[in-house]
């Protein structure tokens, strides 16, 4: 329709003022949500590309380390080891309480010393035939994710430390080779292992901003409007309920913009949905109120017709 209003004078609009509101009243549910979901990829792109430039000198400088203690990586039936000291166990420890403890074979279970347990904010077990990543989650609990080489499907659970420790010194060698692994060893090299690696989280993070981005808009506005509907929305004389709810969608573009701010940076104390929501609601108050007081001076005239 001629006077519905395109995604880069919406955003545009949005971010300079509340005159556009009257006229984004007019524009249809389809337009709205692919608005939405056009400023949704915009925002996890720039949210990924900059997490990505802000940790890649750290994941660089762990893979340089890790790769110089164990060396390439060596691949096949009978699991996955590293080409230095294949048959010595050892840890590599990174700062902050990051390690990762490698195991050549575990006939007696793994031991982890508690000291090591107590400052652990990410601990990896490494055994040829399976990954264990081990993750605090508070005091006296802990996530244990399992990653079977070779398989497409981890477990997880979340256990005390007695029960972590318990599980840890159970865990024996797997006889016999990986199904459908083949013999010929391949060379995993610290370019091929960090180029997948991080073409993974970078899928992985770009799906869960998107995610964010286009979700929280229809769960924050839609509670919003319900709440108001059964406050005051018999109040609104210019819009429908359903108007106002759309409004709510376009004013929190600015809002969107603002708050992907706070996870680029990993800024303390303050999320992207809280941002989100505190400008949510005080930028709709001001954008309804100006189509109020616009059909009002109107004759009231309803801008959704």
């Amino acid at each position: 329709m001629k006077d519905q209003v395109g995604f880069f004078n919406a955003l545009l609009g949005t971010c300079r003022g509340t005159e556009i509101f009257p006229r984004l009243c007019r524009n249809s549910w389809g337009r709205t949500v692919l608005h939405l979901f056009l400023l949704s990829v915009f925002c996890a792109f720039a949210v990924t590309l900059v997490q990505a430039v802000r940790t890649g000198p750290e994941i660089n400088r762990f893979a340089t380390g890790f790769f110089d203690a164990f060396g390439n990586l060596n691949f096949n039936a009978y699991g996955l080891k590293p080409e230095i000291q294949p048959d010595k166990a050892r840890t590599y420890a990174i700062s902050g309480g990051r390690w990762v403890s490698y195991f050549p074979s575990t006939p007696d279970g793994v031991v982890i010393p508690e000291k090591e347990l107590l400052l652990t904010t990410v601990g990896v077990v490494w055994t040829p035939k399976q990954l264990i990543v081990l993750t605090p989650l508070g005091e006296d609990s802990w996530q244990c994710s399992v990653f079977p080489i070779g398989s497409l499907f981890p477990s997880g659970r979340n256990c005390s430390t007695a029960e972590l420790k318990s599980f840890l010194a159970g865990l024996r060698d797997v006889p016999g080779k990986i199904p459908f692994m083949p013999e010929t060893t391949a060379v995993w090299t610290k370019h091929y292992v960090m180029t997948n690696i991080c073409a993974v989280m970078a899928v992985m993070l770009l799906l869960f901003h998107f995610l964010t981005a286009f979700i929280l808009p229809f769960f924050y506005t839609g509670m919003f409007a319900l709440v108001f509907r059964f406050t005051g929305g018999r109040q609104l004389r210019s819009m429908t309920l359903g108007t106002f709810w759309k409004i709510g969608i376009y004013a929190g573009f600015p809002v969107m913009l603002f708050a992907s701010c706070f996870p680029a940076f990993d800024l303390p104390f303050l999320r992207y949905g809280t941002v989100y929501m505190i400008g949510l609601v005080i930028y709709w108050l001001v954008a309804a109120g100006r189509i109020e007081r616009a059909g009002m001076e109107s004759g009231g005239r309803r801008f959704d017709e």
